[in-house]
């Protein structure tokens, strides 16, 4: 028989694979082949003969290819994401996985996994009684999600997740929805592979700029002019400003089918040294765009200048003070 590498949904009976299954294989009998079988997907996913993307094509929904040459993605820095950025996320994503109600037993999603925080948040909660997934479209991020014990990962978009409908007890989007051109197509096909009474819950940036992100905003508009700064905000993370206002979002999701919303804006306080502070701000999205813009050895400079003048005006370490906003709903 004819075997294909394409990621498929495939039907079978219901609360099967939780996973994406890969026509040619044999259907799956009991929840250990299940288990197993969506591990060797996923694998395939990140190591074999698909394109980082699977089967999805690269422009739908008007979404921007994420090759490795695309500032938009964040394949280029991974590595710094998971050194730096990921140790800081740990906290929301414990909040997060406790206000859904992750418990043993369950099955969960983690639609834009990046490293994979909040699956590794939502596997030590189900204490290896469950089943987590991570789903992202950046191949270096997932190999180090895939480290996570406990977390099955695979390449997809969160515009047409390679599940069947109602397979997942929880579907998390740790800081990702605002990067979505139309939410409401992520947030359609991330309920229907929700069951019914399942959660769905997101963060995202809280409102407002403080002094280190007004320090680093100065810098790039410096190096780029703010004109093409705030379309760099605009074309990697559209909906991060509105969906910061916790009435928005919650129509947003009420708007999507969820029921019961409810929202809340918690307070964190991150530690970093100035080198942290600036390495974590070299890898999000304006970092990277400067980076596109002026090249790599002038993309060095501009870092050494954000070094000296975050030493200028902040003390070392510097204390940051993040507020982000945390909302869940229910699907009827």
């Amino acid at each position: 028989r004819r075997s294909s590498a394409r990621v498929a949904r495939t039907p079978g009976r219901s609360g099967a694979l939780d996973a994406p299954a890969v026509e040619g294989e044999p259907s799956a009998g009991h929840e250990q082949h299940h288990h197993a079988r969506g591990e060797r997907a996923a694998r395939r996913a990140i190591h074999g003969p698909l394109h980082p993307l699977g089967h999805l094509d690269a422009t739908r929904a008007g979404y921007p290819s994420c090759s490795v040459e695309d500032w938009r993605s964040y394949d280029s820095v991974a590595e710094r994401y998971e050194r730096v950025t990921a140790p800081r996320l740990s906290e929301p994503a414990r909040d997060l996985v406790e206000a859904t109600g992750v418990a043993p037993g369950l099955r969960v999603l983690d639609v834009g996994t990046g490293t994979g925080v909040a699956a590794g948040a939502a596997a030590a909660r189900l204490g290896g009684q469950g089943l987590v997934v991570g789903v992202d479209v950046s191949l270096p991020m997932l190999r180090f999600a895939r480290a996570r014990p406990g977390v099955l990962v695979a390449a997809a978009r969160a515009f047409d997740l390679p599940f069947r409908d109602g397979t997942f007890d929880v579907v998390l989007a740790s800081f990702v929805i605002s990067h979505f051109p139309r939410p409401e197509t992520g947030l359609f096909d991330m309920l229907r592979v929700l069951r019914s009474g399942g959660r769905l819950g997101v963060t995202n940036r809280g409102p407002g700029e403080d002094d280190l992100r007004r320090t680093w905003r100065e810098l790039v508009e410096a190096a780029v002019g703010s004109e093409l700064a705030r379309s760099a905000v605009h074309q990697a993370v559209p909906w991060e400003e509105r969906f910061a206002d916790r009435p928005t979002l919650e129509e947003a999701l009420e708007r999507s089918g969820l029921r019961r919303v409810r929202s809340e804006l918690r307070r964190y306080r991150f530690r970093y040294t100035i080198e942290e502070f600036v390495e974590e701000r070299a890898a999000s999205a304006t970092g990277r765009f400067v980076r596109e813009m002026l090249g790599e050895a002038a993309f060095a400079g501009f870092l050494e200048r954000a070094r000296a003048a975050y030493r200028e005006r902040f003390a070392d370490p510097l204390t940051d003070l993040r507020e982000v906003v945390l909302a869940v709903g229910t699907k009827p």
